[in-house]
């Protein structure tokens, strides 16, 4: 079993944010992430779960809820994937949307969470390859919420850290990796005067 933490820093204070995951194996080897992102101080909640069987996602489940005013409180997604097809349920404040999904015929995917990033950041520096995400850029965008993206993203090695280009981050960003190929730590200007440094606290592999 592989679990691990990562705490959120924003201009060099920790806020109310982290991260906790824990990897297992299922009795027909199949590998199961289960993370969680506790966001205190921005009223929200993220917790995904995921099958990978030969290095594959074949099923991913994300569940998101909101203490905020305004925007999505609650939503679900499920998403199964065989032979390139994607059959994806999402259902956002009670708004139940079902897609199939054809995906490129090689491709990564992303389910947002930092644990997963490291394998993606090792697996774009060898190949490019179009990354499949789950949409949470507008949380007053009820139809496309949890919808799946296809991004361009790109990872080149830099010294003892790694680019990890596309979406939000740009070329300034800086990501490290531990020995065992997990996200160690990575350090992101949201805007000039908001920096980002995320850290991975705790990490045991048994």
């Amino acid at each position: 079993m592989i679990s691990g933490r990562y705490d959120y820093f924003l201009n060099e204070e920790q806020i109310a944010l982290y991260e906790t995951f824990q990897i297992t194996r299922d009795e027909g080897l199949a590998t199961l992430i289960s993370a969680e992102r506790v966001a205190e101080a921005f009223g929200n909640h993220l917790r995904v779960d995921t099958r990978q069987k030969d290095g594959a996602f074949d099923q991913v489940e994300i569940a998101y809820a909101s203490s905020g005013k305004e925007g999505i409180r609650e939503a679900n997604l499920r998403v199964n994937i065989h032979d390139n097809i994607a059959e994806v349920v999402r259902v956002v404040d009670g708004l139940s949307i079902q897609e199939k999904i054809t995906l490129p015929k090689e491709y990564a995917f992303l389910p947002l969470l930092r644990v997963f990033t490291g394998n993606l950041i090792l697996k774009l520096s060898e190949k490019h390859l179009p990354v499949c995400i789950p949409n949470i850029k507008n949380p007053q965008d009820k139809e496309n919420w949890f919808a799946l993206n296809i991004e361009q993203r790109w990872a080149t090695k830099d010294g003892d850290a790694f680019q990890f280009l596309g979406g939000q981050y740009d070329e300034k960003a800086r990501f490290w990796l531990n020995d065992d190929g997990f996200l160690k730590r990575y350090i992101w200007n949201q805007k000039e005067n908001l920096r980002w440094d995320v850290r991975l606290t705790e990490f045991v592999n048994e």
